[in-house]
């Protein structure tokens, strides 16, 4: 009868100087000498270490993106991010003053659109290029990304503040674009 030799480690790693090896005879198929299939086959390794990084990158992607606040406020309704940022910002607040949250206090997506002369009045330093406004000439509005996720597409959330002839906010919109391949 033949067989194949297969080396089994005998006791706990704990106990070094007691584990030895030993040695016990496997029987072999109809006198082949081949040895017995693996308790896994290949083709199934293979399939599982093809999946696995795909895997691993799709819940690591689902995790991280959950984390970011502006993922969080993409997810969110219109109304509900209106709501948000009217709390921060009610109505009658000034135009610099709002400028002043969306810079400092507000998680966007830069740069922030505004009006040249608030910029100015704000900020001399802001006016660089690189900066996180974008200032435009005239216009009574402050524009900035408030939320975006990409899946297939992306989706971009913007907020828009507008003002009255005093520079006092009187409407914030919030408005949705999608963009698909």
């Amino acid at each position: 009868m033949g067989g194949v030799i297969h080396w089994d480690v005998v006791g706990t790693c704990g106990d070094f100087l007691r584990t030895r090896l030993r040695a016990k005879l496997c029987p072999t198929t109809k006198g082949s000498e081949v040895a017995p299939m693996p308790r896994y086959k290949l083709r199934t390794l293979l399939i599982v270490l093809a999946f696995l990084p795909a895997s691993i990158a799709a819940v690591w992607w689902y995790v991280a993106g959950f984390g970011d606040e502006i993922y969080r406020r993409s997810l969110r309704t219109n109304v509900a991010i209106r709501n948000e940022l009217l709390a921060y910002t009610p109505l009658g607040t000034p135009g610099a003053e709002v400028l002043g949250f969306v810079l400092n206090k507000l998680k966007c997506v830069p740069p922030a659109k505004a009006p040249h002369g608030w910029v100015h009045e704000y900020d001399k330093s802001l006016l660089n290029i690189g900066s996180s406004v974008l200032p435009e000439a005239g216009g009574r509005t402050i524009r900035v990304t408030v939320g975006r996720r990409v899946t297939i597409g992306e989706e971009r959330v913007d907020a828009t503040w507008h003002f009255d002839e005093n520079n006092k906010v009187n409407d914030i919109t919030v408005e949705r674009y999608r963009t698909f391949p």
